[in-house]
Parts: structure tokens; sequence; C-alpha cells
């Protein structure tokens, strides 16, 4: 309650714990009223009821009852977790911190992937537009077909392969017409040196 007590039934839950009078100047009674008594007894087991009061005295009016809803909140939170307390509740909060940094780089490395892939399609798309526009289709089925110039040259680079390709044939005839007609000159000569060696040898003889 927030103003004095003149009973046990009227008195703050300070003093009903400690079955004495509520006095007018009551310091706890402002911030433990009667039906806050749970938690009164949750601050008083983990600080005593001394701390509790030099806690509320030593700072300015205004800070009080901020003092005294974290003495509050640190002995509830002391109920839940009695080895952790307040400084487990830290730690859980600062895990759960960590594993969402975690999970948020992992989802930044999967943006990163998804934009490069998206990179590369456009590039291809760009890269295919360009000899699209580079290489016109057939007006008929679609399909690519190469420009009318290269057509020409690849027609005039055939034509003249070939044309090469019988030169050299009749380069090799005519070669070969040449070899045999030394061949036959060769053969008369060796006709004649055989005449006129038997001619000789007649000439000898007689």
């Amino acid at each position: 309650m927030t103003g004095p007590g003149t009973n046990v039934s009227q008195a703050c839950a300070a003093c009903k714990h400690q079955r004495r009078k509520c006095a007018p100047d009551c310091p706890l009674a402002p911030y433990f009223p009667p039906h806050r008594q749970a938690e009164f007894l949750n601050v008083h087991k983990l600080f005593g009821i001394r701390n509790i009061i030099n806690a509320v005295k030593t700072v300015d009016p205004n800070q009080r009852e901020i003092v005294v809803r974290s003495m509050i909140e640190e002995a509830e939170l002391r109920v839940m977790d009695p080895v952790g307390g307040s400084c487990g509740m830290v730690k859980s909060l600062y895990d759960k911190c960590e594993q969402v940094k975690v999970e948020l780089d992992m989802v930044f490395q999967q943006l990163a992937i998804c934009r490069a892939k998206s990179k590369n399609v456009e590039v291809r798309r760009g890269v295919r537009s360009f000899y699209d526009n580079l290489m016109p289709r057939h007006p008929g089925n679609g399909a690519l077909r190469p420009p009318r110039n290269n057509i020409e040259i690849s027609k005039k680079t055939s034509v003249k392969n070939e044309n090469d390709g019988v030169e050299a044939l009749q380069i090799g005839v005519n070669e070969e017409k040449g070899a045999k007609k030394m061949r036959n000159i060769d053969i008369n000569k060796e006709s004649r040196e055989i005449e006129e060696n038997d001619l000789d040898k007649e000439d000898v003889k007689q």
C-alpha cells in the first residue's frame, strides 16, 4: 500500500512478512504493497531485508522505483535459474544472438549465390542476343544461318581449293610424262651405243 498502515492486515508486504506494524514512513511500502507478497519474498531471499532498505535509501527518490524493479526481476530470474540467474539469461540471449548472426550470414551467402546466378543468366542472354543479331535466322524454321558474305567466301574458297587440286594433279601428270620421255631417250642412247660397239667389233675382225 502507498499509505501508512495501522494494523497487520494493512501492512505492506515487507512489514507483513516481519509481522510488525507498517510505519507511515516505511521505505518499502510504495514498492511492495500487500498484493505483491510473492515478489517481496523472492527479493528478500536473494538480497535480505537490510540490503533492500539500503539500496532504496542510497539512491535518488526518482531512481528508487527503477532499483526495486531491477531487484525484483533479478530475483525472479534466480527463481527460474537458481545457478545462472540473470547471468544465465544474459548468456542465453547472447547465444541466441550468435545463432541469429550465423543464420544471417548463411542467408547473405545464399543471396550472393542467387545474385551471381542471375548475373550469369543475364550475361548468357546478352551473348545470345549479340549472336542472334549477328547471325540472321531462316524465315521458315528459325534456325541460325551465316551471313551471305560468309556463304560467298566459303564457295569461293571451295572452288579455289578444287582448282588448286586439279592444277597439282596436272603437274604430277606432266612430271610423269617428262620422266617417261627421259627414260625413252636413255634407252635409245644405250641402243645406239650397243650398235656402234657391234660395228666396231666387226671392223676389227675384218
